[in-house]
């Protein structure tokens, strides 16, 4: 049976098929900025005029050769979300 995953990079071994994920809230938009780090890239995307950035791996940031212009999603996995007001 051949892995549907590599242990580095996860990566899918199906190159044909675009990957399937169950994160929900994936957000389209355009690489603005790539802050690289010599552990964390900070990656800033625009998204309906919203930046959001991301915090990934270097060798992540590497691994899918972001570039400014990049049209990517960003996949928000969280547990929690928090409202504030003024006042």
């Amino acid at each position: 049976m051949t892995p549907a995953f590599r242990a580095s990079g996860g990566h899918s071994t199906n190159e044909d098929k675009p990957m399937k994920i169950s994160a929900r809230n994936q957000l389209k938009g355009k690489i603005v900025a790539i802050k690289p780090g010599v552990t964390t890239t900070h990656v800033k995307i625009d998204v309906g005029g919203q930046i959001v950035t991301a915090a990934i791996t270097a060798e992540a940031a590497e691994e899918l050769g972001l570039k400014p212009g990049m049209e990517v999603s960003a996949i928000v996995k969280a547990s929690d979300v928090m409202i504030g007001v003024d006042g």
